[in-house]
């Protein structure tokens, strides 16, 4: 799954539309769009910044109790989260990883 196709989907899941999430993580709508295209990633110094405030954009509109069925669709999830925090933390690495891969993927490096 690319870094696009993840924050569509967590997006989706959210339950909130992309501009709304654009707003919330102090992006343009077109810089988004770039992202979900994969015309464009978060470069290495914005990496860490973007990954925080997208997670906690996110997990402030998908977690509550039992939350954990919701993301079973990108993730093989089988550990229910037990705060707003651990989901938050989980969805920021999952991010970072993503980015990371596809980062690794577009420059020819494992």
């Amino acid at each position: 799954m690319t870094t696009g196709t993840l924050l569509e989907v967590l997006i989706e899941i959210a339950g909130i539309s992309k501009s709304e999430f654009a707003m919330d993580t102090f992006m343009t709508p077109s810089g988004l769009s770039l992202i979900l295209s994969g015309k464009r990633l978060p470069g290495l110094k914005d990496k860490e910044d973007f990954c925080l405030q997208a997670a906690s954009v996110l997990a402030g509109h998908i977690y509550e109790p039992n939350c954990f069925p919701k993301l079973q669709g990108p993730f093989p999830v089988i550990y229910d989260f037990h705060s707003r925090h651990e989901l938050e933390s989980f969805l920021q690495l999952a991010l970072e990883y993503v980015i990371d891969r596809d980062l690794a993927l577009a420059n020819d490096q494992d």
